[in-house]
């Protein structure tokens, strides 16, 4: 929402820059830390979701097979407590096919499969619903070294949180949808509720090497898709597995030129995605197949998109056949990067630092909390097998996907200062990012750890906001430049400008309200 600015604001640098004096800048870096959230006691976490409305608890998922629950608690000194349940909240390990599991009936020659995503309802704090997505046997076994696999099948499921037992949920669930899997890799897993209130499914295009039944670009495969549905209804009540609607506006409507529950096909492994709180826009990381990853900006209310895998991968053409299938308006993707700094099909004029390179790349979230302040609005995402931590804004214009063009920052070896004695280890492993309900960014480990991005040192001043010129970033003094960037922010919706909530309060709500004006001026005027 826009309002009219008065004049007045422009004439409060006037009176209040001769009380402020200058503060002590702090380079980006030294704004947050990693806290250990869990660092004990879990099997292969892959996924961490929050229910909406419930700030005491939050669930993770393990490849293993299981839910476990966090109970989020508060000390004597008023720091927050996360105490890992011993009973998990759900347990389906006798249900899937995964990595060597003692409890698996298959093998599976690769660590793709098992428990890989968890949904939980927008009204899960009232009814207990909830979705996941694992993989499951299909009997079509073979045996590779003296061991039994199974490729299985992808399986969508509803589940109900214990009426009598918050912290436990019912045995039993019921099937969504279920597709079969050709290949034991890319299997995706990722599924969330979007800002449409629709389930949106991210398939892999069923794996092997190079897509070989390119099914990727096929619109009549579930595989390789973003899939949108409704799952408060049921257009197949004959069909015990397919428990949903179709949404309008998918790419397909009425399954007229390929299958209704697609939205975007051309995916080869899209292990993670979000939606960004502030645009709604989708943010798809999609893992390459042995030259470039790829990162994926789009709105989520538009349809029929081909992200072009197996005909280009990032954006270099594969030389593989398309076959009969259309692939004449591709996605530009926003942000690409190669396996190795020195590959031969780097375009002329771009160039990647041996620290902006990897093989295994992880969507990330579009950090939009309060604690961070200078964090709003960047886009964090990662590479799992580089260990690394890379950053840009969130806003910038689609280019030719190199780090310059999006304004590449690596945070890979930052936020280790010591803080009380500790000094937090690097990242290793991640495999997903997340946010709870005050937009605050937790990564996951596979190896067994989930952490918070929290705040340390001095934040920057409210009303600092810009140097001369006015250009962006605090420079430790309060003038006029920083009251004219604010307008600037404001009148053009940018959610810079969105500093307070309701009340206000200092907590911000995703919206440009009266409250942002007020909280500002009181920071500025006050020297806050």
């Amino acid at each position: 929402m826009k309002l009219t600015i008065p004049a007045v604001l422009a004439a409060l640098a006037t009176s209040a820059c001769a009380l402020l004096g200058p503060t002590a800048a702090l380079a980006q870096v030294d704004f947050a830390n990693w806290q250990t959230v869990v660092g004990a006691g879990l099997s292969s976490p892959l996924g961490v979701e929050f229910p909406r409305g419930d700030d005491g608890r939050f669930f993770i998922v393990e490849q293993t097979g299981r839910i476990r629950l966090v109970i989020v608690g508060v000390d004597g000194l008023g720091n927050a407590t996360y105490a890992l349940q011993a009973t998990p909240f759900l347990d389906v390990a006798t249900l899937i096919t995964g990595p060597s599991f003692p409890t698996s009936p298959v093998l599976t020659r690769s660590s793709e499969q098992g428990l890989l995503g968890l949904a939980l309802a927008p009204d899960f704090a009232t009814s207990g619903v909830f979705y996941i997505n694992y993989t499951a046997p299909r009997g079509n076994t073979f045996v590779n070294q003296g061991a039994t696999f199974d490729n299985g099948r992808t399986v969508i499921a509803r589940y109900q949180r214990d009426p009598n037992n918050a912290n436990v949920a019912l045995a039993a669930g019921d099937v969504v949808l279920q597709f079969n899997q050709p290949f034991t890799n890319h299997n995706g897993g990722n599924i969330e509720f979007g800002p449409d209130g629709m389930l949106w499914i991210g398939t892999g295009d069923g794996g092997s090497g190079n897509d070989p039944n390119n099914d990727a670009l096929d619109p009549n495969e579930l595989l390789g898709k973003m899939i949108r549905i409704d799952v408060n209804g049921d257009d197949f009540p004959a069909d015990t597995l397919r428990d949903y609607r179709i949404p309008a506006n998918n790419a397909y409507p009425g399954g007229f030129g390929g299958l209704p529950e697609i939205w975007a096909r051309g995916l080869r492994n899209p292990w993670r995605y979000s939606f960004d709180r502030w645009t709604e826009e989708l943010w798809i990381g999609d893992v390459g197949q042995s030259s470039w990853e790829e990162h994926n900006r789009n709105s989520s209310t538009a349809t029929n998109l081909n992200f072009g895998w197996r005909v280009r991968e990032g954006n270099r053409a594969t030389n593989l056949a398309a076959g009969s299938f259309d692939v004449s308006n591709l996605t530009t993707p926003l942000y690409v990067y190669p396996r190795t700094a020195n590959q031969s099909d780097i375009p002329v004029g771009t160039t990647y630092s041996t620290a902006q390179v990897g093989i295994s790349t992880v969507g990330g979230i579009v950090y939009r909390g309060s604690a961070i302040r200078p964090y709003r609005g960047t886009y964090f995402f990662n590479d799992t097998y580089a260990s690394a931590l890379w950053a840009f804004p969130a806003n910038v214009a689609v280019g030719n996907g190199s780090p310059a063009s999006v304004g590449l920052l690596n945070y890979s070896t930052a936020f280790r200062t010591t803080v009380s004695g500790v000094t937090p280890p690097t990242l290793s492993n991640v495999v997903a990012f997340e946010q709870d309900n005050a937009g605050e960014m937790y990564v996951v480990e596979i190896v067994g750890r989930v952490r918070k991005l929290v705040p340390q040192n001095t934040q920057p001043r409210i009303g600092d906001i810009a140097g001369p010129g006015p250009s962006i970033g605090a420079d430790g003094e309060y003038t006029a430049d920083d009251i004219i960037q604010f307008i600037n922010w404001f009148t053009s919706n940018d959610p810079r400008a969105d500093v307070a909530g309701p009340g206000p309060s200092p907590i911000v709500d995703n919206e440009l309200t009266a409250d942002d004006i007020i909280f500002f001026i009181n920071a500025f005027t006050s020297g806050n």
